[in-house]
C-alpha cells in the first residue's frame, strides 16, 4: 500500500480502486492494476 504514496497521482487513485466494482478496476491501466494488486 505505501508504493501508491510513490505513484503518480493517477496511480494514487488506485488506491480508491478496491471499493469500486471489478469491472471499474478492470478498465484501469495494467500499471495502475498492477499498483493495486501489490
Amino acid at each position: 500500500m505505501h508504493l501508491i504514496s510513490f505513484s503518480p497521482p493517477a496511480s494514487r487513485a488506485s488506491s480508491a480502486s478496491p471499493a469500486y466494482p471489478p469491472h471499474k478496476i478492470a478498465l484501469l491501466p495494467p500499471t495502475i492494476t498492477a499498483g493495486n494488486l501489490f
